[in-house]
């Protein structure tokens, strides 16, 4: 008998310490920041991709949709991959802009725009761009260039630091489509949004909350306006959207050097999110049911 109640009391001790190590598991899987990916297949392909880029709003949440006339379109950008480390010093900015996928043509020759100014971001590991109220609605976009396959458009995050060349070799990015009025993420991921604080150009410069953006400092990251790809002369079209918007004509400069490739090895990521919260929630209470049953099972009949 004696023999059978130390048993017993041993089956318990276990069942307590796992639940204590289950429940500690929870407390730091829902504490922490988590990559939750949104992976609908896209019909192209952009080699250049590494990572995604989350969408925020005002109030610090993630957003997987919204409306084609919010302004601004959305309220923040985080991309879930880190800059170039020779990207990652005093002065390291963030721009998010927006592509235009076309058929048959590749992802370095698509149509792009601006959707944010540049901006400076405080964490290393979660590079963002923050947007003001004088910045574009997604409906200012899509007035010049319609999407051209489903629906889809492409939204980028590059990296930018004084004395370099805007970082084009590699990007995170998210596809967004576009139904009616509406607009939805196919791909990419929600990502913490307060992980970090960012500070927009346009917020030094700006006389008043509906002034037209800023043109774009040297030393900044400077996006190539529609109808135009990074290192090319601009079109018709891109000089009526400068007009439009009051930023600089200019186009990206392509990273010149060697180290280039170096660099994109450097930073290349998985674009696929972290563990939901809630899937580890289901699995360790799923766990612990099987440890229970058995340790029921199991125990000296009274």
């Amino acid at each position: 008998m004696i023999g059978l109640v130390s048993r017993d009391l041993r089956l318990r001790r276990m069942l307590f310490r796992f639940l204590a190590v289950v429940l500690a598991t929870l407390t730091v899987a829902l504490v922490l920041p988590t990559h939750v990916a949104i992976a609908e297949t896209v019909p192209y392909t952009d080699p250049a991709v590494s990572g995604a880029v989350g969408l925020c709003n005002k109030a610090g949440q993630p957003i997987t949709g919204g409306s084609i006339n919010d302004r601004p379109f959305v309220w923040r950008a985080v991309s879930s991959s880190q800059a170039p480390p020779s990207y990652q010093g005093t002065g390291r900015k963030a721009s998010l802009l927006i592509y235009q996928p076309r058929p048959n043509v590749s992802a370095d020759k698509w149509s792009g725009d601006q959707m944010t100014a540049t901006s400076d971001y405080t964490n290393v590991h979660y590079p963002m761009s923050q947007a003001t109220d004088a910045d574009f609605t997604l409906a200012e976009y899509l007035n010049e260039f319609k999407p051209m396959v489903d629906g889809l458009l492409q939204l980028r995050l590059y990296f930018g630091i004084p004395g370099q060349s805007t970082w084009t070799q590699s990007y995170p990015a998210t596809d967004i489509q576009v139904t009616g009025t509406t607009w939805h993420v196919v791909h990419g991921a929600n990502l913490p949004c307060t992980q970090g604080t960012s500070h927009s150009s346009e917020l030094d410069t700006l006389g008043s909350p509906g002034s037209a953006p800023p043109a774009a400092q040297s030393g900044t990251t400077t996006a190539p306006k529609p109808g135009s790809t990074p290192g090319r002369s601009h079109s018709a079209s891109a000089s009526s959207t400068a007009a439009r918007t009051g930023r600089s004509s200019s186009a990206i400069a392509t990273p010149a050097g060697t180290s280039a490739s170096s660099e994109a090895s450097a930073v290349a990521q998985s674009r696929s999110g972290g563990v939901n919260p809630l899937y580890a929630l289901l699995g360790l209470l799923a766990i612990a049911a099987v440890v229970v049953g058995y340790w029921w099972r199991r125990r000296p009949a009274r």
